[in-house]
């Protein structure tokens, strides 16, 4: 492969759910709660009277933060589906 156009490495969250091992799974949950409380915190440093930028700025970051918020509670679901695969363990929706 020419350099510079090496296969990018695999996200976290993209290999743990191709080992197919639940434990590895199961930490995923824990990444999407530190994904909520940094959404959470975000957003309440950007309605703070202290927040110096536009609210163009307010705006993109709101959204970028939701869609990584998002991603983070589709890859739980995703890794719940892996659990059941591997134990038979229905660890919820």
């Amino acid at each position: 492969m020419p350099p510079g156009l090496e296969r990018p490495r695999r996200p976290k969250a993209d290999s743990r759910l191709h080992s197919l091992h639940p434990q590895a799974a199961v930490e995923l949950r824990f990444d999407d709660d530190a994904m909520d409380d940094v959404h959470r915190s975000t957003f309440q440093h950007m309605t703070d009277d202290a927040w110096p930028h536009a609210m163009e700025a307010a705006v993109d970051l709101t959204l970028l933060n939701r869609y990584y918020e998002r991603f983070a509670d589709h890859a739980v679901k995703v890794a719940n589906r892996v659990i059941f695969l591997a134990t038979g363990a229905d660890v919820g929706t």
